[in-house]
């Protein structure tokens, strides 16, 4: 993993208790973290990263995988 995959499995174990992910584990299409649980996570990765994220633009697919999760990240950085 990279340092932002590092930096978001940081986030899923501390806030969500989620260990032992790969960076390819999905983590809302298999029911480990629901559509509420994805507010809570943007508002951590917005704090994070120093970053915004719009609504309109959030969908559980971009968040589903850290691998998905640092491709977002990655766009609002660039």
């Amino acid at each position: 993993m990279n340092e932002t995959e590092i930096r978001i499995n940081g986030i899923l174990q501390d806030e969500f208790g989620l260990f032992d992910l790969a960076k390819d584990s999905p983590i809302f299409t298999t029911g480990r973290l629901d559509s509420m649980d994805v507010l809570r996570l943007i508002t951590e990765l917005e704090k994070t990263f120093s970053i915004s994220i719009s609504a309109f633009e959030v969908s559980l697919e971009m968040f589903d995988t850290i691998d998905s999760i640092a491709n977002v990240i990655h766009s609002k950085l660039n």
